[in-house]
């Protein structure tokens, strides 16, 4: 659902931008417009400069959390294995009981999760 509002919110911003572009192409004459054009320029090599480094703190931001995510993964990949392994070592029911849980937990876990 927030993929769609995210889209539909991409969307709306475009159709703003071009009918801005289009409204003051159609209502400011040529010749005031050309008088902006030196300011305009240093105007978008500011925007064009602070977009860039806001997309490059998103970019470092996003893959930490995705190092963070794989990190926890891999923690509980390998306390589940432990577990699987001490469990080798008990009783033989006890011991095939939780092998057995703990199966289905990582497939529960593989598919779903």
């Amino acid at each position: 659902m927030s993929v769609h509002i995210g889209l539909l919110l991409l969307c709306v911003s475009m159709a703003v931008a071009v009918g801005g572009l289009i409204l003051v192409q159609r209502f400011v004459p040529i010749s005031l417009r050309r008088q902006h054009n030196e300011v305009a320029g240093f105007i978008y090599a500011v925007l064009g400069v602070v977009y860039a480094v806001l997309l490059g703190l998103m970019v470092v931001a996003v893959w930490e959390d995705w190092e963070a995510a794989t990190d926890r993964a891999d923690q509980e990949a390998s306390e589940l294995a432990e577990v699987f392994w001490v469990a080798d070592r008990m009783p033989e029911s006890d011991g095939h009981s939780i092998q057995e849980l703990v199966r289905s937990y990582a497939k529960v876990v593989v598919e779903e999760e």
